[in-house]
């Protein structure tokens, strides 16, 4: 049995990996979804108050499987430095986040007025990534506006020796952090598919997730494309 930690992406929320959960739980794995909604609100520096709200929801737990998704991946060796993790899976994720959101990173103003959200966080452009139409509109409706200061933050690169890692594309956006992570020795994984992948397919994805933790610790066999 293994602690999976699932830690969504800051501009989304936490059912992007609700269905991979259940779907670790049936297996027999405890899965645990911190959200970091609203968090980005408590004050700068945004990436602290994110990763704060990972390491509140893994007080009692060691030895876990830190999976980070999108934005969250800059997150996990940070997450790694305050916490028991044995291993980090980037899940269609930049690896480090050393500069600034691009100042063309399409955006617009939440729906409530408070800050902003992703210019493609609507139903027709998520369609195609999301095609359950219940997980859609649930999706959606956890996408808060973040503050404009979100977008011009640089996370920290972790002080310590991060623990195993590797890596599950779903998309050619990251090819680039795949091979980055490839040509450093670690694990790596492809499922072809959109960004949320894990909403589309969750039993493929907890598949693949499995098959990495096993090679985070054992012989690691070439990328294997599905």
């Amino acid at each position: 049995m293994t602690t999976y930690v699932l830690v969504h992406a800051p501009m989304v929320g936490p059912v992007t990996w609700r269905p991979v959960a259940d779907e670790l739980a049936k297996r027999g794995h405890v899965a645990v979804v911190p959200s970091l909604v609203g968090r980005a609100w408590l004050g700068a520096p945004i990436w602290k108050r994110h990763v704060e709200a990972v390491v509140e929801s893994m007080q009692s737990l060691r030895g876990v499987v830190a999976v980070g998704h999108s934005g969250a991946g800059p997150l996990l060796p940070l997450i790694a430095e305050r916490t028991d993790v044995a291993g980090l899976i980037f899940v269609d994720a930049f690896t480090e986040q050393t500069a600034p959101f691009p100042s063309t990173f399409p955006r617009r103003a939440g729906a409530d007025g408070r800050g902003v959200i992703p210019s493609w966080a609507d139903d027709e452009t998520l369609r195609p990534l999301i095609p359950d139409r219940e997980l859609r509109q649930r999706c959606l409706a956890e996408i808060r506006g973040l503050p404009e200061g979100y977008f011009s933050e640089i996370v920290p690169t972790s002080r310590e020796l991060a623990p195993p890692s590797a890596y599950l594309l779903f998309s050619e956006v990251y090819r680039p952090a795949a091979d980055k992570m490839r040509a450093r020795g670690m694990a790596v994984r492809e499922l072809s598919g959109g960004h949320f992948h894990m909403l589309a397919e969750p039993p493929a994805v907890t598949d693949a997730l499995i098959a990495l933790t096993a090679e985070l610790t054992g012989p690691r066999p070439a990328a294997v494309r599905g």
